[in-house]
């Protein structure tokens, strides 16, 4: 029977494939310290997906990947597919900084740099809701076109002026919390995969409200209507949604939103959104097009601001 003292010795180590962790996720620092066996959730070409003793999940991506929370960057050979080296269920071991598959593989985690964002936020709402619009208009054509391309279709109608997929309620700051609740449990566990359409879409229209200081209320709300919904769907998108609901995204949704606030180039803004969109099958799709819901909600909001400021300035004028 597998235990932690199972790990082989050096000798042993050398007949298995060593692949080198390049990164791991901030959140995953204090699991190093821990000897622990893990169990494999689910496998594919690119991901392998952990779980801990406690429930909690963490993912090996083959390099290049973009970073994650609590996600390992692994080199693995060209022709490398997680599915031939694990099956769903095994039990593998973290012993002395090493993780080990016996027989086939291990990872030496013990050097591995640390990624972790800045602490310091981008703040969306302090951009003019015209150029809110502006960037809105330009990655969703990008969306658009992208999207048309793809074989891994999402079941969703990614933007209002779509004319495919299952439509989508735009709500907002303003919408009741009722109403919020019905539209998020609409979305929850909605398509296919580990990680639903309607989730990824929740999971990106988090992404831009955790970046808006002054919706921080609807932020709250969205994130309390998805925790009483969270059984409706997976494991795995439950782990990525309460991450999203604690505030922790992947590195390419945050280079996006850097982006986005520093107004760069078009060009710029371009390769960060495809970045975002080319994560699995259809998720990073999916992910966008919650942002740019997201986006929406938030230049509504900045230019409503914006207009009750000026007519308190001309009242105080007048």
């Amino acid at each position: 029977m597998l235990s932690l003292h199972s790990l082989p010795d050096a000798c042993a180590l050398r007949l298995t494939t060593r692949l080198p962790a390049l990164s791991a996720g901030y959140l995953l620092r204090r699991r190093w310290h821990e000897d622990q066996l893990l169990r494999v959730h689910s496998c594919f070409r690119h991901a392998l997906n952990l779980v801990w003793h406690d429930g909690r999940l963490c993912t090996l991506l083959s390099a290049p990947a973009a970073a994650q929370p609590r996600a390992v960057a692994v080199a693995v050979p060209d022709d490398w597919d997680w599915r031939q080296h694990c099956d769903p269920g095994q039990w593998l071991i973290y012993r002395q900084g090493t993780l080990f598959a016996p027989r086939h593989w291990h990872i030496d985690l013990t050097a591995a740099p640390v990624w972790e964002p800045s602490r310091a936020r981008a703040l969306l709402d302090a951009l003019p809701a015209a150029r809110l619009q502006q960037v809105h208009d330009l990655l969703a054509a990008q969306l658009q076109a992208y999207a048309a391309q793809q074989s891994g279709h999402s079941v969703l109608q990614l933007l209002p002026v779509a004319t495919t997929g299952l439509p989508i309620a735009q709500w907002h700051s303003q919408t009741s919390t009722l109403e919020l609740q019905r539209h998020v449990n609409a979305l929850l566990g909605l398509g296919r995969g580990l990680t639903p359409d309607g989730d990824d879409y929740l999971l990106g229209y988090l992404a831009a409200l955790h970046h808006c200081h002054r919706l921080t209320a609807h932020f709250r709300v969205m994130a309390n209507a998805i925790k009483q919904g969270l059984l409706r769907t997976t494991e795995i998108s439950q782990h990525y949604l309460q991450l999203a609901i604690q505030g922790h995204f992947s590195q390419s949704i945050l280079i996006l939103i850097d982006s986005i606030a520093t107004n760069p180039q078009p060009e710029i803004l371009k390769d960060a959104a495809q970045s975002v969109m080319q994560y699995g099958a259809s998720s990073g799709i999916d992910v966008l097009a919650g942002f740019l819901h997201g986006s929406r909600t938030i230049a509504l909001a900045v230019a409503q601001w914006d207009s009750k400021r000026i007519k308190q300035h001309t009242s105080i004028q007048a």
